[in-house]
């Protein structure tokens, strides 16, 4: 961004935050952030579509504005202070510093909401591919016979309770799968305490 005069005494105001910042130990976490020269610039962007006195003074606005976008990330930054489909498209007066923050505040918690699910469906498919990929390498009924004998060792009446236990266990993980494929495609957890059918229906008679 060019050090334009007008653009000095914002600068010169916001320099100790921007010292502040680097020397601190959060270089790491804050790399993602935005730069104070963009900061700066784009605060300058919101305050330049708004009256001039709107802002009884625009230097310290610009200033406040451009600390609290210094904390998230430039795409963000962007998107709130963007004309076209930021806060100046949506605000007919200046946003106050607390609602610049608000803004910023609902589309990091937007990404995080999005990110959180796509990694619990990228689990999801992990978990079934690795199931899939169990159920093809299980031995055979003759191998089980081999190993372990015609009957397993067992008396028929044990015999019985534990086909019954197997086919009790097959069909609780069966179920369970089928839980949380439809939670999945409804993107709803899959450790929800109500299936997602249950859920239209009870969200369709408040509605």
């Amino acid at each position: 961004m060019d050090d334009t005069p007008h653009l000095r005494p914002i600068k010169a105001h916001l320099q100790p935050l921007a010292d502040s910042l680097k020397k601190s130990g959060l270089s790491t976490h804050l790399s993602t952030k935005t730069g104070v020269e963009t900061a700066l610039q784009r605060a300058q962007i919101l305050l330049g579509c708004y009256r001039k006195d709107d802002a009884a003074d625009p230097e310290t606005y610009a200033g406040a504005v451009a600390a609290v976008l210094a904390e998230y990330t430039t795409d963000i930054v962007r998107r709130v202070t963007d004309p076209r489909t930021g806060l100046p498209s949506r605000m007919q007066w200046l946003p106050s510093v607390k609602e610049v923050r608000d803004a910023c505040d609902e589309l990091e918690q937007r990404e995080r909401s999005i990110a959180a699910a796509a990694a619990l469906q990228e689990k999801q498919l992990r978990e079934r591919r690795e199931w899939l990929a169990s159920q093809q390498v299980r031995p055979t009924l003759d191998d089980l016979k081999a190993k372990h004998g015609e009957n397993w060792g067992m008396t028929p009446a044990e015999q019985d309770a534990a086909a019954a236990a197997r086919r009790r266990s097959t069909l609780a993980e069966a179920n369970r799968r089928l839980f949380a494929e439809e939670c999945a495609a409804a993107g709803m957890p899959e450790d929800s305490p109500v299936s997602p059918t249950l859920h239209a229906l009870i969200k369709a008679g408040i509605a």
